[in-house]
């Protein structure tokens, strides 16, 4: 498969997934008010923790823009650093 079927293949299978979890919350949220969105927002914090401890140790930003800068990551969100330094680095992303 070609790289720009790949990347588009993946950001389908995302959006699939953004999809149902949207509907999830939405009728979680009728169904208990606003307490589902304190949930939702715990259990994203949660699986950050969880990607977090499988993730090499990392000394300064600029380890983690490296990271996040990986060949296939950068294509599918069209990630752009637009500042890098041991004291602070941004990555923005153009497709989420």
């Amino acid at each position: 498969m070609a790289t720009e079927e790949m990347t588009q293949a993946v950001r389908s299978a995302i959006e699939d997934r953004a999809m149902y979890l949207y509907l999830l919350l939405q009728e979680m949220r009728a169904a208990n008010g606003e307490i589902a969105v304190e949930m939702a927002k715990r259990a994203i914090f949660r699986y950050g923790q969880f990607k977090a401890k499988k993730m090499e140790p990392m000394m300064s930003p600029v380890d983690f823009v490296r990271h996040q800068m990986r060949p296939g990551r950068q294509e599918i969100f069209e990630k752009e650093v637009t500042e890098e330094s041991p004291e602070r680095s941004e990555i923005r992303f153009h497709y989420c």
